[in-house]
């Protein structure tokens, strides 16, 4: 872990601006006693909904904390000049072409590539709803 990071404060980081959080939203972290970027690094994706909430307006503040999470354990720090695109990067190892376009990341943080699924009409069995009429 970069030695930086201790002494890095979470309210007015360069981290907080990367997430577009909030005064008020800072505030509830530092009420916690989530006062330093190292004590960011040690909370978990379900620690941001608890403490954010789980709504539309905080989902993506949410997502991009757990990227900024990712980005730090990874032993990079963040400063003024970064950009969101560049955390992501550095989070997920892939490019955010890639993330944008549908690719996926796995649970071990590697790329996995994906296709979109395509069905069509016949690729779906008729089904009458009757029981005798379901495959076994």
């Amino acid at each position: 872990m970069a030695p930086i990071l201790r002494s890095v404060i979470f309210n007015g980081s360069p981290a907080a601006s990367l997430a577009d959080l909030t005064s008020d939203e800072v505030r509830s972290f530092t009420d916690l006693k989530i006062e330093t970027l190292t004590d960011l690094m040690l909370l978990e994706p379900d620690d941001f909904d608890n403490i954010l909430g789980n709504d539309s307006s905080t989902f993506i503040k949410c997502k991009r904390l757990v990227a900024i999470v990712k980005y730090l354990r990874s032993d990079n720090t963040i400063d003024a000049n970064i950009l969101m695109a560049e955390v992501i990067q550095g989070s997920y190892g892939t490019n955010t072409t890639a993330v944008a376009t549908g690719a996926g990341v796995s649970s071990t943080g590697q790329y996995v590539p994906t296709a979109p699924i395509k069905l069509s009409p016949s690729d779906i069995p008729s089904f009458s709803g009757d029981i005798q009429d379901q495959d076994t």
